[in-house]
């Protein structure tokens, strides 16, 4: 075994082992000896580079068992500290000074909604309530509610990828994610706090599989009680919060729990009547920064006042449809907007004829 790239023979780790003490420790040594070499061993790695010291925890893991420890892992990165990668693999999640002025929300919604608009085909409403959502991402701290944003079809290559790849030029620490397991999805919510964009859902939920996943998901609506509980290694119960913005593409439908929880847009195949613009994530990325910065102003100038805020519902919905819609709702009219060409203007008349639930949960702002 080889420390790193260097020919440094077995012998160097053998006296780098011997040096922290923890080569002499044999079965059922005593706590306190293992602490003391521990302790040493982390004072030699503390400034060693990722390789080095993910070899030493292993070295060091392999040694613990044999001295009789029953959690040699737990306590290795207690004596290291959290094992980071090399760096190639790590999660980076992008962040934007806010804008330097005040910003007009309505505005804002516009150019969020026109810029969905450049390179996916889909109905005003649909661009609009994809703005408010992508608004929400840099406010969801404020909300007591988090639905789900639902992008379908009954068919492929209807733009469903583009259209995440848009949205995460537009929301706030995106992250990317295909195919996610349930461990990976709770741990990366609760050390992360991302926009959870995951595409390709349908090769996930076939056949109605995967429930605990669909169990996770359902728990993130409300924030009061959006956490998983999860044993560690010691069998040690750990509530993972699972409470971040999430929007999800497939071909198909969601399980009806979580299509509840949504959002719902379906998108088709555009015509060749209908051009939109060739995407390229890092031009658009570039482009819009000005729009992620005012996203961040006006959050942050609005966060308070959104938190205590009350969204005025109409009777007709049902629970689930009133839960769901709260977060677009409870908006200053300098944002939305409140004649016929402000976004409430524009869809109000529409919901006795377009029966889809987003024109429901986009439509009714009130002050």
């Amino acid at each position: 075994m080889l420390l790193h790239g260097s020919a440094e023979p077995r012998e160097e780790f053998d006296a780098l082992m011997a040096e922290s003490a923890l080569a002499a420790i044999v079965h059922d040594a005593p706590l306190m000896q293992i602490e003391a070499a521990l302790r040493s061993l982390g004072e030699m790695m503390a400034k060693a580079d990722p390789l080095r010291r993910a070899i030493v925890r292993e070295e060091t893991i392999r040694r613990l068992r044999g001295a009789g420890v029953r959690s040699p892992a737990a306590m290795a990165d207690t004596a290291f500290g959290p094992l980071e990668s090399a760096g190639l693999d790590r999660i980076r999640l992008g962040a934007v000074a806010p804008w330097n002025e005040t910003v007009d929300g309505r505005e804002l919604l516009e150019d969020i909604a026109k810029t969905v608009q450049r390179f996916v085909v889909l109905p005003a409403v649909a661009a609009d309530a994809q703005a408010l959502w992508c608004l929400n991402t840099y406010a969801h701290e404020a909300a007591g509610v988090s639905p789900i944003l639902c992008i379908g079809s009954s068919e492929k290559r209807c733009g469903q990828t583009r259209n995440l790849e848009v949205l995460s030029c537009l929301a706030h620490r995106p992250l990317h994610t295909s195919n996610i397991t349930v461990a990976a999805l709770y741990r990366t919510i609760d050390r992360y706090r991302p926009t959870l964009l995951s595409d390709e859902a349908d090769t996930i939920f076939v056949n109605g599989s995967n429930a605990e996943l669909r169990g996770v998901l359902n728990a993130g609506l409300y924030k009061s009680n959006a956490f998983v509980l999860r044993c560690g290694e010691r069998q040690e119960p750990k509530m993972h919060s699972v409470w971040c913005p999430k929007a999800i593409a497939l071909i198909g439908r969601l399980p009806t729990t979580l299509e509840d929880r949504s959002i719902v847009i379906a998108l088709r195949r555009r015509s060749p009547a209908e051009p939109v613009e060739a995407f390229r994530y890092d031009q658009v990325l570039e482009q819009v920064e000005p729009i992620r910065r005012k996203a961040a102003r006006w959050a942050a100038d609005y966060r308070n006042t959104l938190r205590s805020a009350i969204a005025v519902l109409p009777e007709q919905l049902n629970d689930v449809l009133r839960i769901s819609g709260v977060p677009c709702l409870p908006l200053p009219k300098r944002l939305a907007g409140t004649g016929r060409n402000g976004l409430a203007g524009r869809h109000w008349n529409s919901r006795t004829t377009c029966p889809n639930p987003i024109v429901v949960r986009c439509s009714f702002f009130r002050t």
